[in-house]
């Protein structure tokens, strides 16, 4: 976000003419579902974007490869729906110096090693292919556009070799289901009466939470452990024929000739979501070279990005709110 108000500024202290109105949106608990963010400014002020046309939030940027060159400017115009899951196994509770074979831990680390083993941290092109190809075949544009061409790249192997490879871009192509907290238990010599899992999953568009959550129970394969529903988040996608696509388009061709601009799903979340639903374009984009190794950093102990990457980012964002909205 910081990058967006130091970029507004910038403007404000240049005294340009604008043709647009430009509004500066600081949310909080993006990172729990915003509820008490964005949620609740676009249920309860939406009178307040009117007529917004654009939104440029986080959520992708220019991905590099290890040698720091970039590959593609990624624009986020679509993310995974977030589906969270929390499963529950009770059984029958005891002194743990006399075991029991069915107790609720053990049924419930039994499913998830069943769920664990399903789904893996890399992609294989014959796994991935019949799930995209659906999903093209069914969904509107953009969606649709944007499927069939990532159909047409998993034809080249050096494609499907980065994938492979790469956790995040590995991510963007199938479901992904993993496992995040664990709980169970009070005392070392006590087995509990209940046992919990809580499960993050990410959806590509088009799959659909009843369908999903099918699949789970029939993977894991005890009907006596309760599913049950924390989080349901649809994204939707934003057109990708815009003024503000072709301003990306045109900075990206003079800061980095040559380096195509590709809308992406990504796999995670954003705030974006809830203003969808007020009918504003919105894209996630920070211009900004992350090398898959600082991208891993993500939410760890070390999360961090270079002053100079920063910097250069700064710039190029600039230049991008520059052209789409001060009068020509």
């Amino acid at each position: 976000g910081i990058i967006e108000l130091e970029a507004m500024l910038m403007l404000k202290r240049q005294g340009v003419t604008l043709d647009r109105d430009i509004i500066f949106l600081g949310t909080p608990d993006e990172e729990v579902g915003g509820d008490f963010g964005a949620r609740w400014f676009s249920e309860k002020h939406p009178e307040l974007l009117k007529d917004a046309e654009f939104l440029i939030n986080e959520g992708s940027h220019i991905i590099t490869g290890s040698d720091g060159k970039p590959k593609f400017w990624g624009v986020n115009f679509s993310e995974k729906n977030v589906l969270w899951l929390k499963l529950t196994a009770t059984g029958q509770a005891g002194h743990a110096s006399m075991p029991i074979k069915d107790s609720a831990t053990n049924r419930l680390a039994r499913a998830l090693e069943k769920l664990v083993a399903v789904y893996p941290m890399t992609v294989r092109s014959p796994q991935v292919v019949p799930d995209l190809k659906k999903i093209s075949e069914s969904k509107p544009e953009p969606l649709k556009g944007y499927y069939s061409q990532v159909v047409e790249d998993m034809k080249d192997n050096d494609y499907i070799a980065g994938i492979e490879n790469d956790r995040m871009l590995s991510s963007m192509l199938v479901n992904t289901a993993s496992l995040t907290v664990l709980k169970a238990g009070y005392k070392t010599n006590v087995i509990p009466g209940e046992a919990s899992a809580e499960i993050d999953c990410r959806l590509l568009p088009g799959v659909e939470k009843d369908e999903f959550i099918a699949h789970v129970q029939e993977v894991i394969a005890d009907p006596t452990i309760k599913t049950s529903v924390l989080e349901w988040n649809v994204a939707g996608a934003s057109d990708i024929q815009t003024d503000l696509m072709n301003s990306i388009k045109k900075i990206a061709a003079e800061e980095s000739p040559g380096t195509p601009v590709r809308p992406v799903v990504v796999p995670w979340f954003t705030d974006s979501h809830w203003f969808r639903k007020l009918n504003i374009t919105c894209y996630g984009f920070e211009p900004f070279e992350v090398k898959p190794e600082l991208l891993a950093s993500m939410h760890g102990i070390d999360e961090r990005i270079p002053v100079s990457v920063y910097s250069t980012g700064m710039r190029r964002f600039y230049k991008i709110l520059a052209d789409v909205a001060v009068a020509k």
